[in-house]
C-alpha cells in the first residue's frame, strides 16, 4: 500500500471510531496447496472495543480531567509571536464543548478554510452523490452544435471524446460540425473585486465559467499550474477539434432545443475531495455558483458567498460576523469566525449529514496541501486539516484523534504573521492536541 494511502486510512480508521466503534473479525484457513477450506463455526465472546468515543474515566456531559493540562499547554504554544494576530477555537467532539479559544467571534480573514463552509453548504444542499450533466444541443444554424454550460468545470479528454462521439452523424450536414458554448447559466460578472488577473497565469483563480477542461488548468497534469483566460473557449475548441469545426466561440443556445448528447460530472463528495486537499479555487467557485442558484441569487461570486452563508445560518450555525465575497478564500475581503469554522467542523464529528466533509480533509505529512507538514511531528497522520494562505495570512482547521484517544476539532486563524513562521507554530498547536 502506498504511503499516502495507508495515512488515509489509518485517518478514516479514526472517523469510523468516533462514530461509536467498530469491531470485525474474520478467519480464514489456508492449505499447502492453496486452497481455502472452511473449519467448524467459532464462537466468539465480542471482544473490548478498541476506540470508546467517551474514556471511562471521563464525564460524557462534563470535562475531560485532562482538559486543565491540555489547555495550559494550548496557550503556552499561542504565545507564540510567530502567530502574529492569533484566534482559534477547540472542542471536544465527544462532549460538544469548547474546552479551549481565543477570540472565536471575531471575524478575520479566513483564507482558503472558506472551503470548509461552501463544503459543508453544498453536502447540507445537494447531498454526496450529486452530479452535474453537461449537455450538447443542436445550434440554430445548421451544422452546429451548442455545449451548455451547466456548472461541471472538469470535464476532461475522455468525456469530450464521448460527446463528440455522441454528436457525430446526428446532424443532417454530417461532419465537419461547428462547435459554440453557452455560459448564460452563470453571471457574465466572473470574476470578483477581490481578485486579481496576475493570479489567473500563477494558477490561483481564472474567469469563472459554466463549463471547462480542467478546471480551467492549461496543463492537467500541474494542479498548480497557470490557467487559461478563456476556459468555456477553449473546451467549444476542444470539442470542435474532435468534429473538424471550422467555428467555434460562445452563443446562446436555442430554446428547448434537441439533445445531442451529454455527460455527468464526477459525484460531489469526489469533487469535494478535490477541492479541499488541493485546496483549488475554481472548484470552490463553481459550486458556489450552483449553490446560488439553487436558492434564485445571482451566479456570481457576491451571491455565491451569500447562499453559503444562508445555508449555514438556516442549519442552526452561527454565521455573525461572516462576510464572503467569494466561496474559494482567495478574496482578501473575506472574514469569517473560528467559532464558525469549529462549530462546522464539530458538526461533522457528531452527526451523519456533514459526516462525510472529514473525508475530503488533507492528511498530515500524507495528503494534500499537508502532504510536506508535519513531517517528524506527532500530529503526523493525526491531523486532519483544511489550510488556508493569503498575505500575512496562515489557517488551519480540522480534526485529530488525541493519544488517550479523544476526538477534537479546531480551527486556529493567524493574520499579521509572516506565512512560514505562522504556518509552523500552526502545525505544533495542531500537535499539541495530539499529544493530549
Amino acid at each position: 500500500m502506498a504511503r499516502r494511502d495507508w495515512w488515509w486510512v489509518i485517518s478514516a480508521v479514526l472517523v469510523v471510531g468516533a462514530a461509536g466503534g467498530v469491531t470485525t473479525v474474520a478467519a480464514l484457513k489456508a492449505e499447502a496447496d492453496g486452497a481455502l477450506t472452511h473449519a467448524a463455526p467459532l464462537t466468539v465472546t465480542r471482544p473490548t472495543e478498541a476506540f470508546t468515543p467517551v474514556p471511562t474515566d471521563g464525564d460524557a456531559t462534563g470535562t475531560y480531567p485532562g482538559t486543565a493540562e491540555l489547555v495550559a499547554r494550548l496557550d503556552a504554544f499561542a504565545a507564540d509571536p510567530r502567530l502574529g494576530h492569533l484566534v482559534g477555537s477547540v472542542t471536544d467532539a465527544t462532549t460538544g464543548e469548547v474546552i479551549w479559544s481565543r477570540d472565536p467571534d471575531q471575524p478575520v480573514r479566513p483564507a482558503s478554510t472558506v472551503k470548509i463552509l461552501t463544503a459543508a453548504a453544498a453536502l447540507l444542499t445537494f447531498g454526496p452523490e450529486h452530479t452535474v450533466t453537461t449537455a450538447v444541443v443542436e445550434g440554430a444554424e445548421p451544422d452546429t452544435a451548442v455545449l451548455v454550460g451547466a456548472g461541471d468545470v472538469d470535464l476532461d479528454a475522455g468525456q469530450l471524446d464521448e460527446l463528440a462521439a455522441g454528436i457525430r452523424g446526428q446532424l443532417p450536414g454530417g461532419d465537419p460540425v461547428d462547435v459554440f458554448v453557452d455560459t448564460s447559466r452563470w453571471s457574465a460578472d466572473n470574476f470578483a473585486p477581490g481578485w486579481f488577473r496576475e493570479d489567473i497565469a500563477a494558477g490561483y483563480i481564472t474567469p469563472m465559467e459554466p463549463v471547462m477542461m480542467n478546471r480551467g488548468l492549461v496543463d492537467p497534469t500541474n494542479a498548480h499550474g497557470p490557467r487559461s483566460a478563456e476556459p468555456a473557449v477553449d473546451v467549444s475548441r476542444a470539442l470542435g477539434e474532435r468534429l473538424g469545426a471550422r467555428r467555434f466561440g460562445y452563443t446562446t443556445a436555442p430554446p428547448d432545443a434537441r439533445v445531442l448528447a451529454s455527460v455527468n460530472s464526477a459525484p460531489l463528495l469526489h469533487r469535494l475531495e478535490l477541492m479541499m486537499r488541493t485546496s483549488d479555487n475554481v472548484a470552490a467557485e463553481a459550486l458556489g455558483r450552483e449553490l446560488a442558484l439553487s436558492r434564485g441569487l445571482p451566479a456570481d461570486s457576491a451571491g455565491a458567498g451569500r447562499a453559503v452563508l444562508d445555508i449555514l445560518r438556516e442549519h442552526g450555525l452561527d454565521v455573525t460576523g461572516a462576510r464572503l465575497d467569494d466561496t474559494s478564500g482567495l478574496s482578501g475581503e473575506d472574514q469569517a469566525t473560528t467559532g464558525l469554522l469549529d462549530a462546522v467542523l464539530t458538526a461533522a464529528a457528531r452527526g451523519t449529514e456533514l459526516r462525510p466533509l472529514l473525508e475530503t480533509l488533507p492528511v498530515a505529512a500524507a495528503t494534500g496541501t499537508l502532504a510536506n507538514r508535519f513531517d517528524g511531528s506527532v500530529g503526523r497522520g493525526w491531523v486532519r486539516a483544511k489550510t488556508g494562505t493569503l498575505t500575512d495570512t496562515s489557517a488551519l482547521a480540522g480534526t485529530v484523534t488525541s493519544a488517550d484517544r479523544r476526538v477534537y476539532t479546531f480551527a486556529f486563524i493567524s493574520n499579521d504573521s509572516e506565512i512560514l513562521p505562522a504556518r509552523d507554530a500552526l502545525d505544533v498547536l495542531a500537535s499539541t492536541l495530539r499529544a493530549g
